[in-house]
């Protein structure tokens, strides 16, 4: 299927969201969770109490491309999320030296995808279509929301959290569960700023163009420029607010300026 004949995505699967309503307000609910990988503490994630099992498979496959999800446990026991079966699987070659440029220690290389395959007919679709499935327009709570897109199939799956890189996680998480990370031309959008560890986990899934309905932040913006990634941002400039391309190439031209 061509994007060209997508109204509209559909979803393959979506998060559910979690939240206490107060004086007619609803209140996202969010709690911390220590990250254990194979018995290992891993660290600490802020998320929703809903999905936690996506969040780690999320983790998994955020830094071992081509996972097998059938490879992977993961267990959620009370403020623990546990992910098991990785041990076994070989670690890939380091991009950077850990850390550097707020790349997580152990992510995996991202394999690079060929240039061009993203539009700005691509971006336009992917922003008029995220624009309706936030967490604030669905469930009116502010929430983060990201999504990843099969453009050739015209599918997604949406997860939304109180934390925009857990909420990432989840999105990652559940293309792994629906097949999505072995797909071509693989893209994502996110309600929050795109940070370095973002752009990391949704390239070394397949990702190859990042769209971010906030302003840009500097570590995702190298971190994309070092990859080749294409990474798009909602952000003001010089001419009022527009949709900016910071780091790779879009073919086409822009229309997406408002």
């Amino acid at each position: 299927m061509s994007l060209s004949s997508v109204t509209k995505f559909r979803v393959e699967g979506e998060t559910g969201v979690f939240y206490r309503e107060i004086e007619g307000v609803r209140i996202a609910i969010d709690s911390l969770y220590k990250v254990y990988v194979d018995g290992v503490l891993y660290g600490d994630i802020v998320a929703m109490p809903v999905n936690l099992e996506e969040a780690g498979l999320g983790l998994a496959a955020g830094e071992h491309p081509g996972i097998d999800p059938s490879r992977v446990r993961v267990e959620v026991l009370g403020g623990s999320i546990k992910v098991m079966g990785l041990r076994a699987i070989a670690p890939k070659p380091m991009l950077l030296n850990p850390g550097e440029c707020g790349a997580p220690a152990g992510i995996a290389t991202y394999k690079p995808l060929a240039r061009d395959l993203y539009t700005w007919g691509d971006v336009m679709h992917l922003f008029k279509d995220f624009s309706g499935r936030t967490a604030g327009v669905r469930y009116r709570i502010s929430a983060h929301t990201a999504a990843i897109y099969s453009l050739d199939e015209g599918v997604t799956v949406v997860a939304h959290d109180t934390s925009r890189h857990t909420a990432v996680l989840k999105a990652i998480g559940l293309a792994l569960v629906h097949g999505l990370l072995d797909k071509p031309r693989l893209a994502a959008v996110t309600t929050g700023r795109a940070s370095a560890d973002m752009v990391y986990r949704l390239a070394s899934a397949g990702v190859g163009l990042i769209v971010t309905m906030r302003g840009p932040l500097m570590s995702g913006v190298e971190a994309a420029r070092r990859l080749g990634l294409t990474l798009v941002s909602n952000a003001k400039n010089g001419r009022g607010r527009g949709i900016v391309l910071l780091s790779g190439s879009l073919q086409g031209p822009n229309s997406a300026r408002h």
